[in-house]
């Protein structure tokens, strides 16, 4: 288990950084603890990959990145695909603050970097996406 180390915001004042139970993956078992910067990261992704209207009592939760998986691949689909993140993003997570999307697409895969300011610690983080423009399905997700 992770210990939490204190941070010393703009204030002066010591804050613990949350911890919740985070996603499973290949490389551990559910549940997992995890620091507020890793949930985040989490909460980016479901986001994006969930589309508008597929949740029952939030119809507008999600994004409308999915509606690129149609469209030719050139600069025009890249830059409707960064005003969707976003869109998405703004709304949707309000634990941070969307810095710089960026995005670009070949061989059908979808590549996106986004940069987020973590509001609560000030902490800046790049995440790097890439999607299979064809079938819509997350590739590879990391931080830089």
């Amino acid at each position: 288990m992770p210990t939490a180390e204190l941070k010393t915001t703009e204030t002066g004042v010591e804050q613990i950084p949350f911890k919740g139970i985070g996603l499973p993956t290949a490389s551990y078992k559910y549940p997992k603890i995890k620091l507020e910067e890793d949930l985040i990261f989490d909460s980016i992704i479901t986001i994006l990959l969930t589309k508008k209207g597929q949740r029952l009592f939030a119809p507008t939760f999600g994004s409308d990145l999915w509606k690129v998986l149609f469209q030719p691949a050139d600069n025009a689909t890249a830059t409707m695909a960064e005003q969707y993140v976003w869109d998405s993003l703004n709304l949707w997570e309000p634990r941070i603050k969307v810095l710089d999307v960026r995005s670009g697409i070949s061989d059908s895969q979808l590549n996106m970097y986004i940069k987020y300011m973590i509001m609560t610690v000030g902490e800046e983080v790049g995440m790097q996406l890439q999607i299979d423009a064809n079938s819509f399905v997350l590739l590879k997700a990391g931080r830089s």
